[in-house]
């Protein structure tokens, strides 16, 4: 039995160059679980791929609508009975979101839904950690909110939409440099870029693992694919272009490569 009907299992991994367009996070995730599954002795019927993605996304959205009931905290006030009203009713209606399909399917939703959340979350902990003066644990906030949006990345490429929370407090914290809390400026800018590298590494580890295979192991055998001479070399892009047309085409015929 194959995930999403794609030639993906647990022990294979991905089979045809196409299923790159899905989130590698999410299913690496999902293979783990299901051997995970396995060593405890259960049986692989019905299969645990479907199994374990479904415990996956329905945790994930549970423990996403959690997260986004405290994120919530931190933009209305919650010593006020309206605050914590607003924060109960936002994340009640994550739950019956148009999108609660998704999120509860065997896709990569649910997940990604849980991680930028959290990534959120943390940063904006972050932020009210240094304004308390709580220096170490706003940095320590900082370093895992760039970690959570780096998994995030990783499910969907559109979390790297999260380094602009880096990017824009990098540029803000620049100009502190000048003044009489340079060190203060210059710790915290590093975080930041650290936690910023860390989102680029979600974006860019499922494109190394893909270019070490069809690039390298598989060239002896096979002509390079095309993308593999790209100036930047990304399979993701390929996929989008060449088979899914960016979802407003009809999908081309699939074949193995």
């Amino acid at each position: 039995m194959r995930l999403l009907g794609t030639g993906w299992n647990m022990n294979s991994g991905y089979l045809f160059e196409q299923e790159w367009a899905f989130g590698w996070g999410f299913t690496r995730l999902v293979s783990w679980v299901a051997k995970g599954s396995l060593l405890l002795g259960l049986a692989d019927s019905p299969p645990l791929e479907i199994i374990s993605a479904l415990a996956v996304t329905s945790v994930s959205h549970l423990f996403s609508v959690l997260v986004l009931y405290r994120l919530s905290g931190f933009i209305f006030p919650q010593w006020q009975y309206a605050g914590r009203r607003m924060s109960f009713l936002t994340a009640s209606l994550h739950v019956i979101s148009p999108a609660g399909l998704f999120l509860i399917a065997p896709y990569a939703e649910g997940l990604f839904s849980f991680l930028s959340f959290s990534a959120f979350c943390l940063y904006a902990e972050a932020r009210m950690a240094y304004q308390l003066g709580r220096i170490s644990k706003g940095d320590l906030m900082t370093l895992a909110s760039g970690a959570m949006f780096g998994l995030a990345t990783t499910v969907r490429s559109n979390g790297l939409l999260g380094g602009l929370l880096f990017l824009y407090d990098a540029m803000v914290t620049l100009r502190a440099l000048a003044g009489s809390s340079a060190f203060l400026a210059l710790r915290r800018l590093t975080l930041l870029i650290l936690g910023g590298s860390c989102i680029a590494w979600g974006a860019f580890l499922p494109q190394y693992i893909a270019y070490i295979e069809y690039c390298i192991r598989k060239a002896p055998a096979f002509s390079p694919r095309p993308w593999c001479q790209s100036r930047i070399p990304s399979i993701y892009t390929w996929v989008q272009d060449n088979y899914w047309q960016a979802f407003h085409r009809p999908l081309r015929c699939i074949v193995p490569i």
